[in-house]
């Protein structure tokens, strides 16, 4: 089995498993939020950061900022 079809088994199993595993999977990222609110607070406000840096790069560059969040 050459790389390529042995990521796609790779990315099919994940996939079946997130799809049979949904709400344990919620029910630890929801724990691990409120474990984390401190990351969580981190992580927004670097998100939040960049997009207002690539805004005013769009602005000021000619930059295309057409992604849509």
């Amino acid at each position: 089995m050459d790389n390529t079809a042995a990521n796609e088994v790779r990315r099919q199993y994940y996939r079946d498993y997130a799809n049979t595993h949904r709400d344990a999977i919620k029910a630890a990222q929801k724990r691990w939020r409120k474990a984390n609110p401190d990351k969580i607070r981190e992580y927004n406000a670097r998100y939040w950061n960049r997009r207002a840096q690539e805004v005013k790069e769009g602005e000021t560059g000619g930059k295309n900022n057409s992604r849509s969040t």
